[in-house]
């Protein structure tokens, strides 16, 4: 039994095959290609072990493999599917506070257990290890089959850039993920030149009024957690007193449940139905600029080399606020500075963190509104952890509110310029709503994660410059509307 123990197939096996059974256990879905890939990788590592004369050097080889099966065994086990290239956008998109909130919300015993389990066989079967030289035919098989599975993987990678296929797990999905970002990366330099480059004619209408618009992202805004569209709870006390001057638009829905895909059609050309690569669409902070705009992108999102970064960096002013994790009224004294400046026309991008967990860091101490167990969940039994997490969103929500009644008044002391206000959140968030999760994710979904409040408030100004934009919101503002072509309806906001 030792011997079998010792022998580099045993290391192999419990390295590639563990996080396999898991996913055959817990996963609702995985790739057809990993068993294969697993296979494959099982004869060439236990192949090089008969190749290889040190110990060390082969468990440096097995490292990443490894560090691949601790993604594999938590993400799994955490969200029942397998860990996929795009999420790879999403990690960059993180920060280091975000990371630590989501493994705050996460980690369980069930995922510590098995990445436990799984180091701990990995450094019990590692002290075990012995490489044995090839005698049998068997042994010479192996490497034959080895090298053959050599030839195919570096066939596979080099010709045809498969590497979710070839290489097992998270290893080849962020082999795959990384591949695909550096990619972006040289479509990012693109950008700035589609400006350059784009002879179509952008102008303002009204040209002679000071104009000055805002346009609020927010953060994982469900619309059915807001008061002004009949939730239970009053989560918009201060929209509430303006609804008169409000257009809620009552049934948007995000094209996508994570940031940088609901972004990246949003504010571009690029929509689910016209294959517009994302480096080749204009984006609303371009056509604003084009037609004679003065720009501002003003975030408490953390700068990153992504969508969001992409967009803003063709504004006049990008500024990145994020400090230490601080609210979104930290915010507010940059935005009323851009919206005082003395440019005649501005249009003014605002990302908020608004309600990205960890829900309670969301919001200061006196904004602990909602404290009550009477939720409007999943079950008629929320446990205490799951009616704190309601309670925490909900006040987010609420949170979100004040800042952009905040806003709403800033514009409202522009009393000689047609002033507008756009909200709407990138996606929405699962809350034990639908079913007993929190968060957002690409597969797993539910409809909470793609409903999205969209509200516009106009002054006077405006109403009596542009009525025929006002009627036309008002009678669509019923219609379904996805979302991904939000630059139809800025044209009915601003030319």
């Amino acid at each position: 039994m030792d011997r079998y123990l010792a022998h580099s197939s045993g290391m192999v096996l419990w390295v590639l095959m563990f996080p396999l059974l898991v996913f055959f256990a817990l996963a609702d879905d995985f790739s057809e290609s990993e068993l294969t890939a697993r296979l494959g990788w099982l004869l060439l590592l236990v192949a090089i072990s008969y190749v290889i004369k040190s110990k060390w050097l082969f468990l440096l080889l097995l490292w990443p493999f490894a560090l691949s099966g601790v993604v594999d065994l938590f993400y799994t086990s955490t969200f029942n599917q397998q860990f996929e290239a795009s999420l790879v956008r999403v990690l960059t998109d993180t920060d280091s506070a975000e990371t630590l909130e989501f493994l705050d919300v996460y980690i369980s015993l069930i995922n510590v257990s098995l990445l436990v389990a799984y180091l701990l066989g990995f450094v019990y079967l590692g002290r075990k290890l012995q490489l044995f030289t090839p005698e049998g035919y068997k042994s010479k098989l192996v490497i034959a089959f080895g090298l053959i599975m050599l030839v195919v993987a570096v066939q596979q990678v080099a010709f045809h850039e498969r590497y979710k296929d070839v290489l097992p797990g998270a290893f080849g999905q962020l082999t795959d993920g990384i591949h695909k970002y550096i990619a972006l990366q040289d479509e990012m330099t693109m950008r700035p030149m589609l400006l350059q480059n784009y002879s179509g004619v952008v102008g303002k209408e009204a040209e002679k009024a000071p104009q000055t618009y805002v346009v609020v992202i927010g953060e994982s805004a469900v619309r059915g957690h807001h008061g002004l569209y009949g939730y239970h709870r009053d989560t918009n006390p201060a929209l509430t007193v303006l609804k008169n001057e409000l257009i809620l638009f009552d049934d948007v829905i995000s094209p996508f449940a994570v940031t940088y895909l609901a972004l990246s059609h949003a504010l571009t050309q690029k929509s689910l139905v016209n294959n517009i690569p994302f480096a080749e669409a204009l984006s609303l902070v371009e056509l604003a600029k084009k037609g004679g705009f003065q720009t501002w992108w003003i975030s408490n999102q953390p700068r990153y080399e992504g969508t969001t970064l992409s967009l803003s960096q063709v504004s006049d002013h990008a500024l990145y606020l994020t400090d230490n994790g601080k609210t979104d009224s930290y915010l507010l004294p940059t935005i009323k500075q851009a919206i005082a400046s003395p440019q005649t026309h501005k249009v003014i991008f605002v990302h908020l963190r608004g309600s990205h967990m960890s829900y309670a860091k969301r919001y200061p101490e006196e904004f602990d509104h909602f404290k009550s167990a009477e939720l409007a969940i999943y079950t008629k039994t929320p446990s205490e952890a799951q009616v704190s997490v309601v309670n925490a969103y909900d006040n987010s929500i609420r949170y979100t509110d004040f800042i952009l009644n905040e806003i709403v008044n800033m514009l409202k002391t522009q009393e000689q310029s047609v002033n507008g206000l756009v909200y709407f959140s990138d996606h929405g968030e699962e809350v034990y709503d639908y079913k007993n999760f929190i968060g957002h994710e690409l597969k797993r979904v539910s409809p909470e994660m793609f409903e999205i409040p969209f509200i516009v408030w106009t002054n006077q100004n405006y109403q009596q410059v542009f009525d025929y934009k006002m009627q036309n919101m008002h009678k669509f503002r019923s219609e379904p509307f996805l979302n991904d072509s939000f630059l139809s309806l800025v044209y009915v906001l601003w030319d």
